[in-house]
């Protein structure tokens, strides 16, 4: 039976990685309440690849990592800030990574016209 490996930013259990419910403030208010809306969690779901599949691919974990990040992020699944957290690199960095392979960065008009006005908001245009 190949080797089994786990990752360390991901866990192999059914329980969450973390719950947003301590220290939040309690969001179960007449309004919140109407829409059927509750406090939610943040949840983790585990994943195992063993040692064959990584060896197959010649790969190491954190390029195994890195490819999966690359191609939900070019896929439009993940944000910049959510694929360079998911490949264990910082946003420039993963910003680089993206460069390096010719991808371009997810910037719509929306984001720009939304740069603009916070520039305009500071005082800086």
């Amino acid at each position: 039976m190949p080797k089994r490996r786990e990752y360390a930013m991901m866990e192999v259990s059914s329980q969450p990685l973390m719950s947003f419910r301590e220290g939040l403030p309690d969001l179960t208010g007449p309004g919140v309440a109407e829409y059927g809306q509750t406090r939610r969690e943040k949840k983790a779901m585990g994943i195992v690849i063993s040692e064959d599949i990584l060896y197959a691919t010649h790969m190491t974990e954190a390029e195994f990592l890195q490819e999966i990040a690359v191609s939900l992020y070019q896929k439009g699944k993940l944000s910049l800030g959510k694929a360079s957290q998911l490949a264990g690199m910082g946003r420039i960095q993963f910003q680089m990574l993206l460069a390096s392979r010719q991808i371009p960065i997810n910037y719509g008009i929306e984001d720009f016209e939304a740069d603009l006005n916070t520039l305009r908001r500071l005082g800086q245009l």
